[in-house]
Formats: structure tokens, sequence, C-alpha cells
């Protein structure tokens, strides 16, 4: 066989809401129904910015959890799914995020930031990387 039997494929992603009023637990998963949607954002008031057709998407949620001060943020910075063809191993999905930690001295008030994206349905195995 000629070539990499590896096949990496980036997966375009859509934020559904990013921002400091998240879930209160850290919590990185993928979401498969709006029956999961639900229970996991249970007495959230937070307002996604698009609609979700779980039939053909999934919903990533990274949250850092309650932080004691401002300043605190996460981000995905990627997704991407790894086929290894040759070995005939398990689809993975990578999924990259970065937090942000308060540079300066930050007000005295919780946070809870939280990343949601939604994007093409994952079919793998998923890891979570802090980058």
């Amino acid at each position: 066989m000629i070539g990499n039997a590896i096949y990496p494929d980036v997966v375009a992603f859509i934020t559904l809401y990013q921002g400091p009023r998240g879930l209160k637990a850290r919590t990185t998963e993928v979401l498969h129904s709006q029956e999961e949607m639900d229970k996991a954002f249970a007495g959230l008031d937070v307002t996604l910015s698009a609609k979700v057709d779980f039939s053909s998407e999934d919903v990533t949620v990274v949250a850092l959890g309650q932080r004691d001060t401002t300043g605190y943020a996460v981000e995905i910075t990627g997704i991407i799914c790894v086929t290894d063809r040759l070995n005939n191993l398990p689809n993975e999905t990578l999924i990259s995020y970065h937090e942000c930690k308060p540079s300066w001295e930050a007000a005295e008030i919780p946070t809870s930031p939280m990343h949601v994206v939604k994007s093409a349905k994952i079919r793998a195995v998923v890891n979570f990387s802090p980058v």
C-alpha cells in the first residue's frame, strides 16, 4: 500500500454560545439528542444562537465550571476526526480547547465559562485535549 492510511478530517463547527454563564460543574461532552441537551442545560439561562438538527448534527460542550472571579474563558479550537484504515482501528475524534485565565486583578464575581458548538454528527470515540 502506498501512502498514509491515517486520514485526519477537520470538522467544521459553529458557535452556539460562548460566555460566562455556563454550567457550574467542569464538563466536556458531546450531546447527540435534544433530550441530552435539555438535561445538560436544565436550569441554565443561556440562549443558543442557532437551532440544532440532531438528525445530522451534534453539540459539543466545554465548560470550566464555576470560578470565583472574572477573567476566565474557554474556546473550542478544533474538531478533527481521525480514521486509521490500515490497522482497522475505530475512528477517533479529537476536540481541542483553550482555557484562558485572568492576567490582571479580576473582579470577585463568580463566572462559569462555557463554549458550545454544533457540528456534523460525531460517530467516533471522542477525546478532549486542552491546548
